[in-house]
């Protein structure tokens, strides 16, 4: 009962303040819509005085188009650095972005008649790309230069100096002994030395000299030629004829000498070890199989690699070396690839050094077309497994089908009739043209076998139509056809 009439009193105290009109009221502002980016606090309501005013910022809505794509949503959840659909954050209609985050240039504030908007919009393709943490960092201000350090002019006078040390050797023992007890003048620890001006330089300058042994006044003539003299305040600057002064520098003086023949015999030592290694490496390159070793000798030069000499090979790896450089070596048939980083300008091969330089694979590929040497042989020639020259191979005879034809293009008439022999005795031709054949091994499988076998020759082969010119030149060589077929067919 007593709860119950707690309870009517309580009723009736309300419903008399409602019927007064002196209900309370909590004082609650409205916030509005926040900023959705991360780390931000900007609202559509500020409180000033202790009432609510419209901020000056203004809000953006998420454009539709971007609520339509989920790569969209994500990318703008990214820039504001929010998860969609996590940590109860959701982007939709409601989600608002304050125009701190954009360009001004992604902003539209005027109409197409060039008048002022009444409410900023977003421009096509406007992003939320301006925040804290992308702002760009002051630069720090450079650390002041110090002042140089001022030269020091020290100039000797020779007369003077000469003076004061004959004045130093003319004292006797007793003076020097009577000069060491400890009295007011021995006890200064400093060379006082009167310099004269620029204007007195001709008159007579005293100069004071302050000693461990005694105190000597000497006055000296000075020249405008000669400047003032600063002498040190130690008394080991003096001349002094110490005997064992001079035993302790002799002795110095030996050990810098022993020390002297030692370090000559060990650099001669080392000098002969760096000749002998000098001299293994220069036999081994040139026992080694490389061009190097065959430079000198135009005949080897052109047998293994048809080359006339060592500098037409080298003038030949010189114009595809550039391109060389940036090769995709091949790794079997669909592996292929045209858009590998390295091959763009400006980059180069990722991963250790090739143990076969560029020069050597070019060598390899030549001696291979030349003399047709085994893999197994050119694997343990140059160091390397016989996978690798087959890639090797493989890589350079595609790369040089492309490059080679270019040093050489086919003559125009023209062309040919001015390098015509005098001796050549039909004036109209252009180019003569025949069949010739390369052995080649003989195929594992029975169709090549039969395809590559050639009667003529006795052997399996590839035949090829090659032309030239009247003056000799190979102008025209055509691809490989299999052995079995007739030069009439090729033609």
């Amino acid at each position: 009962m007593a709860s119950a009439a707690m309870g009517d009193a309580s009723f009736s105290s309300s419903a008399s303040d409602c019927a007064n009109g002196t209900k309370k009221k909590k004082n609650r502002f409205k916030r509005g819509k926040n900023c959705a980016a991360f780390d931000c606090n900007n609202t559509c309501y500020v409180v000033i005085d202790g009432k609510e005013v419209l901020s000056k910022i203004t809000m953006f809505s998420v454009p539709k188009k971007v609520l339509k794509d989920p790569k969209l949503i994500n990318r703008w959840c990214t820039l504001i650095k929010r998860r969609h659909n996590c940590d109860g954050f959701r982007m939709n209609t409601n989600t608002v972005i304050c125009e701190k985050h954009f360009r001004e240039a992604d902003v539209a504030r005027k109409s197409n008649h060039g008048l002022t908007l009444q409410k900023p919009r977003l421009k096509e393709g406007a992003e939320p790309v301006l925040h804290e943490w992308n702002k760009p960092k002051p630069r720090r201000a450079s650390p002041k230069k110090r002042a140089s350090p001022k030269k020091r002019c020290i100039v000797q006078t020779t007369q003077a100096r000469k003076d004061m040390e004959s004045t130093l050797n003319e004292t006797s023992p007793s003076t020097m002994e009577a000069a060491m007890e400890p009295t007011p003048a021995t006890q200064m620890c400093e060379t006082s030395i009167e310099t004269p001006t620029v204007s007195e330089q001709t008159n007579l300058s005293p100069v004071s000299v302050q000693t461990r042994s005694t105190f000597v006044s000497v006055g000296t003539q000075t020249s405008v030629d000669e400047a003032p003299v600063h002498m040190s305040d130690h008394d080991y600057t003096f001349g002094i004829n110490d005997s064992h002064c001079i035993e302790s520098l002799n002795e110095y003086i030996s050990m810098l000498e022993a020390k002297l023949q030692n370090c000559t015999q060990e650099c001669r030592k080392l000098k002969k070890i760096v000749q002998d290694l000098s001299d293994e490496v220069t036999e081994f390159e040139r026992k080694s199989f490389s061009i190097f070793s065959l430079k000198d000798d135009d005949a080897a030069v052109r047998f293994y690699t048809g080359m006339p000499n060592f500098t037409s090979f080298m003038a030949l790896f010189e114009y595809l070396e550039p391109k060389a450089m940036k090769l995709q070596y091949w790794r079997g048939t669909g592996n292929g690839s045209n858009n590998k980083a390295y091959q763009r300008p400006g980059r180069r091969k990722p991963g250790p050094i090739r143990k076969c330089n560029l020069l050597d694979e070019f060598f390899l590929v030549m001696v291979r077309l030349k003399v047709g040497l085994f893999t197994k042989d050119l694997a343990i020639r140059f160091g390397i497994s016989e996978s690798t020259v087959s890639r090797v191979f493989t890589t350079w005879i595609n790369f040089l089908s492309h490059e080679i034809p270019l040093l050489f293009p086919t003559p125009s008439q023209a062309r040919v009739r001015h390098f015509m022999p005098p001796q050549f005795k039909y004036p109209t031709t252009r180019i003569i043209l025949d069949c010739t054949e390369i052995f080649v091994q003989v195929p594992s499988a029975m169709k090549a076998q039969s395809e590559t076998w050639s009667n003529y020759k006795h052997h399996n082969t590839w035949k090829v139509l090659v032309g030239v010119s009247p003056n000799g030149q190979v102008t025209f060589v055509s691809e490989l056809w299999g052995g079995r077929v007739t030069d009439k067919k090729l033609l």
